[in-house]
């Protein structure tokens, strides 16, 4: 087969990330001889923005999709909606680090060419449109998130996150893999459109392998009953890793979900959506139950996400049914949480201060992660606890924020195709959710600190969360570019 210019075009974004990582690499190999000033970080940024500029040109409603490589990869309406996403998370990663990574003692060009390779191999995933395509992307960005998770790796805790994420990891692997190879054994073809035109009935040899791939895209995504990793892997991790994780591999997996559901399995909907009905409901319930006796804000944050991928969840069964403003409603959520979860990691680590502790030599850093942590916070710094309130309340789903106007499509799809249990469903945990979000706020505002603030702030993550916040209000109130957006990400895989 011949490479033409319209297949490097289709996985452009991913290439100069790729390449950027590269480069950042050889250079990190090399700059203790040549004495180079110029910082990792605006080498990312650069390629982040090279990639922006390639997503852009496909906005416009009347661009068609890019095909490339034998139809393999798609740069659609969905993989760039997806990938602004992911791209934002990203870029707010990166903002993040500069100083943090000097303080963590994790300063290396790795650190940067890692969170690259992760963001790439998400765009090509978000674009595959065959199995094969879909296994390799996914194994890229995961073995880049599981180095990325241990780069801490004179912290035990650090190193058991890793090595957990690992090995449950390589095990739902297993799970993904063997469902697709029974999926290619029911439809004789690895390539999704068709694959559509071969699964028109049920078959036992399609569903086992539709179980079996939604064991392994649970996982990814965080999942109940496939959630277990989740809360030692957000704690044990950088707390800048696991901001990049909880938004950007979600964004990454469902985008993926979403195009085998709806371009390979279309003839499947009646078993796959209601896998997802169960898979939702048990999701939302487990998630906002298990975050309300959490004292660690890390680990309360991981539940959060977990019961958001139940809201998501939510949206993708109403698809069963062709809901296609429930699926776009699913992206806009995507979109949105992205911004609001990260600003609260952020959070964390703005607070963050050189602990000693008795016995050991010098001194480490430790991110707010306890309630505690926050106590009196209103006090010294009024701006930080103002932000940090937006984003609970945003999570939450306190109007007229942009976690609202997720929840309030997602719950408005699902009555309106008939999913009223999963609507109460999301309705009550979200009233759950607000206990502990809100928890976060009353030791801000009404509990005296335990000791004075750390004297000095990083700038790099002030900016981080400002961004954040500032688009989690707009995205509240003027949301209409980003639904439209969504809405016509679905309507080009199942029509109008």
């Amino acid at each position: 087969m011949t490479i033409t210019a319209q297949d490097w075009a289709s996985i452009a974004p991913a290439l100069v990330l790729l390449g950027a990582g590269i480069l950042i690499l050889f250079w990190d190999l090399l700059r203790t001889r040549f004495e180079s000033k110029v910082p990792f970080e605006l080498v990312s940024f650069a390629s982040i923005g090279v990639s922006l500029w390639f997503l852009l040109k496909g906005i416009p409603a009347h661009a068609d999709p890019i095909v490339g490589f034998g139809g393999t990869i798609v740069l659609d309406n969905l993989a760039v909606v997806l990938s602004l996403a992911i791209l934002a998370g990203t870029g707010m990663l990166i903002l993040l680090v500069p100083e943090d990574l000097k303080r963590r003692k994790i300063d290396f060009g790795e650190f940067y060419a890692l969170v690259l390779f992760a963001s790439a191999g998400m765009l090509l995933l978000v674009e595959a449109t065959d199995l094969i395509t879909i296994f390799l992307t996914i194994e890229m960005l995961s073995l880049a998130v599981y180095i990325l998770t241990g780069m801490t790796r004179l912290q035990p805790r650090s190193a058991e996150a890793a090595m957990k994420y690992f090995i449950t990891g390589a095990f739902a692997t297993g799970f993904l893999l063997y469902g697709m190879t029974l999926l290619y054994g029911a439809s004789g073809t690895i390539h999704l459109s068709e694959m559509a035109e071969t699964l028109t009935g049920h078959t036992p040899l399609a569903l086992a392998g539709l179980t079996l791939m939604l064991v392994g895209f649970g996982f990814k995504v965080g999942a109940v009953p496939f959630h277990m990793w989740v809360p030692d892997v957000y704690e044990g991790a950088p707390t800048p890793v696991t901001a990049f994780m909880s938004v950007t591999v979600k964004a990454a997996g469902f985008g993926a979900l979403i195009r085998i559901l709806l371009v390979g399995l279309p003839g499947q909907a009646a078993l796959w959506g209601d896998l997802l009905w169960g898979l939702a409901a048990v999701t939302m319930i487990v998630g906002n139950l298990m975050a309300v006796p959490q004292r660690s804000v890390k680990r309360m944050l991981a539940y959060s996400s977990i019961a958001h991928t139940g809201y998501i969840l939510l949206g993708l069964a109403a698809l069963k049914s062709g809901a296609v403003d429930a699926g776009s409603a699913a992206i806009f959520y995507l979109f949105v949480y992205t911004f609001m979860t990260f600003g609260a990691f952020a959070i964390c680590i703005y607070l963050g201060r050189e602990v000693t502790f008795p016995g050991r030599s010098g001194s480490e850093w430790h991110d707010a992660e306890d309630l505690t942590d926050f106590a009196g916070i209103a006090k010294e710094r009024p701006w930080t606890a103002a932000a940090m309130t937006l984003f609970m309340l945003s999570l939450a789903g306190i109007p007229p924020l942009a976690g609202f106007t997720g929840k309030f499509l997602l719950f408005k799809a699902a009555i309106q195709h008939g999913y009223y249990w999963l609507a109460i469903i999301g309705v009550l945990m979200s009233i759950v959710s607000v206990y502990y979000y809100l928890r976060v706020v009353i030791y801000m505002y009404m509990k005296d600190p335990l000791e004075a603030p750390a004297g000095k702030v990083d700038a790099h993550v002030g900016a981080a969360v400002t961004i954040a916040a500032l688009l989690t209000v707009a995205l509240g109130f003027v949301p209409g570019s980003m639904i439209d957006l969504s809405l016509r990400a679905m309507t080009s895989l199942v029509g109008p």
